[in-house]
């Protein structure tokens, strides 16, 4: 932190958080994964409204930031089309006309110099990875089902992959431990335990928001990430 400058964060909340930093870090993390792997590294572009800033916790938000991201290069590269950015889009909510007056988190942003961000943010994945399969659709949000193929396996994987249940050697408490425990939640492998998905909205809906999937098989996925700041719950 530079020498005079007051701190944004009130306890694990960044008053002041900028999803764009967290997706830059976390899809330089997931390209260096991408490029171990595929000996290609995917790239991104931010677009929408970068510069916003909201109240939040960094921590889930890296961990949501990198599992969407950790799917969006795996179709992307897995397609052939590792050479075609994944777009991210930023988008700052509104503020409501008919909200209450401010929260007491709100009003700490304030005496705290922290200033007051936007109430909340929608992000927006999208990828040409060739989307999902229709039939393996519904099935997304099971914990342990993964689209992810390991090498052994004859067919071929990509963003509309065919699912196996459980993805790999590891089961039931181990994976999970695997999942979470590493530092800021994150998980060294690409892909193939399956938490990674229903977690991520596991943790979006903690404070009021979602997480939500449109397919366009044949062509790829968008996915609509909506995150409540903290100080307008």
């Amino acid at each position: 932190m530079e020498v005079g400058r007051r701190s944004t964060y009130n306890g694990v909340i960044d008053t002041a958080l900028r999803p764009a930093d967290i997706i830059n870090t976390c899809g330089n993390f997931v390209a260096e994964i991408c490029e171990l792997k595929y000996g290609i590294r995917p790239t991104w572009v931010i677009d929408g409204d970068p510069e916003t800033s909201f109240a939040y916790v960094p921590v889930h938000l890296e961990y949501i930031c990198t599992e969407l991201l950790k799917n969006a290069f795996r179709a992307t590269v897995e397609s052939g089309r590792g050479r075609e950015p994944v777009v991210v889009t930023i988008a700052a909510e509104p503020e409501d006309e008919d909200e209450l007056a401010a929260s007491v988190l709100d009003q700490a942003m304030d005496e705290e110099g922290g200033g007051k961000g936007a109430p909340g943010v929608t992000i927006r994945i999208r990828d040409r990875g060739g989307g999902i399969q229709p039939r393996v659709l519904p099935d997304i949000w099971s914990y342990s089902f993964s689209t992810f193929e390991s090498e052994n396996d004859d067919i071929p994987g990509g963003g509309a992959g065919v699912n196996h249940p459980g993805g790999g050697s590891m089961g039931g408490m181990d994976a999970l431990n695997n999942v979470i425990g590493g530092p800021g939640g994150f998980n060294s492998s690409i892909a193939g335990l399956g938490y990674g998905l229903p977690l991520s909205r596991a943790y979006a809906e903690y404070f009021g928001g979602g997480i939500a999937v449109q397919s366009l098989f044949g062509w790829g996925c968008d996915v609509y990430l909506r995150l409540k700041g903290v100080g307008h719950r």
